[in-house]
Parts: C-alpha cells; structure tokens; sequence
C-alpha cells in the first residue's frame, strides 16, 4: 500500500492519475502495493487503489501521517482509462469497442461489479478522500492536481527535503487532446452525470 514511514506520507493513490511515479519515486512500489488475493477480498481492490476509509482500517497509526492524493480531470482521466483497458486486453467487450460504447457500457455497471472488475479505475475521485465517519481528526487531505503535476512533484521535494527522483512511466501514444473523445453529446452527458461530484469539487469541466 502506498506508505512511506520515513518521510511520514501516505498517498492516497487514485487510479490513473499518474500515481506510479510518485510511488516510485517514495519507495512505494512494494509487491505488497499489488495484487494479493486477501487483500482483494477485503475491500473488493488491490491496496495499492484503497479509499482513505480503507486504509485507515487496515493502519492504526494512519492519522500520524501526512495524506495526499492526485486528482485528474474526469473527462481526461476515462480517456486514459479507455486506452490502458484497450491496452491489456480486458475482457470483451470492453478492450475491442469505439470510445462512445465503452463510456455507455462502463459507467452503466453496478458498483459492486464495476469496481472490482476495473481495480477502481472508474469510480469517482472524491469517493477516495472522503472521511464519512471516520473517528479521528486531521488536517484535510493535500491535493496535488494531475494538470500541474510539476508543482506536485516540488511539494513532495519541499516536504521530504529529498531530491526525488520521478520516472516518466507507461507514457501512452494517444493523442494528447483528450477533448476529441467527446464529440458526441450523449457521451459527454453520461460523464458529466457520473462524474458529477468530482467536477464540481475539484473545478473541472470539459
């Protein structure tokens, strides 16, 4: 799980964000940050992708650390999420379909099917950070932005006093405008739906 006791971070790693350079940069990429049968049988997902609330089940001493996240924007993010499922050959239909069906078929899933079938790649990202009833207080989680991610990278330098290094890693061939996506109208709609939260949260918009 993305922990580091020396420099006292704990990164709340939203998938497709570009979390693995910040795991690897902190010494996170454990094997235990992966796949393990009982941890996936736990909380549905690998612990690399755990919630706040999820992590702070598994770590008692979870509110000494500093918490983090990156945040990306929705409509950027699914693209991304599109061409890496596309890229490993998940099951059909969805690594063989145009963008528009996977958007219609993806986000129509129940959660307790979705989310384990994605490692959580899909679900909203306010989902991740939020406290619900968590017993505990601390200062809210720093949120670094995906769209700035330099300035990202400096914070973590400033707070572990390290030069850090970040590897630029699954860099994908995929146009950069991911705006092109969304030509069609019903498209944008079942996003701007599903991801109704995190746009008005963290500022984002098409």
């Amino acid at each position: 799980m993305p922990i580091s006791r020396e420099h006292g971070l704990c990164f709340i790693h939203i998938p497709k964000t570009g979390g693995s350079s910040i795991e690897s940069a902190l010494g996170m990429k454990r094997p235990g940050c992966f796949w393990n049968p009982a941890d996936q049988s736990r909380h549905g997902v690998t612990p690399q992708h755990w919630t706040l609330a999820q992590l702070r089940a598994e770590i008692p001493d979870l509110p000494r650390f500093t918490l983090f996240t990156m945040v990306r924007n929705p409509f950027d993010r699914l693209v991304s999420e599109y061409h890496h499922v596309r890229e490993i050959n998940r099951p059909a239909p969805f690594h063989c379909i145009d963008f528009d069906s996977f958007v219609a078929l993806a986000l129509r899933m129940p959660e307790k099917r979705r989310r384990p079938f994605f490692d959580a790649h899909l679900e909203p990202q306010y989902r991740f950070i939020r406290r619900g009833l968590l017993p505990w207080r601390r200062p809210a989680v720093h949120v670094l932005r995906f769209e700035q991610i330099q300035d990202g990278f400096d914070w973590l330098r400033h707070r572990t006093g390290c030069e850090l290094v970040f590897p630029h890693e699954l860099k994908s061939s995929r146009p950069r405008d991911y705006r092109g996506y969304y030509r069609k109208p019903e498209t944008r709609r079942r996003v701007e739906a599903f991801y109704a939260r995190d746009l008005r949260e963290f500022g984002y918009a098409l």
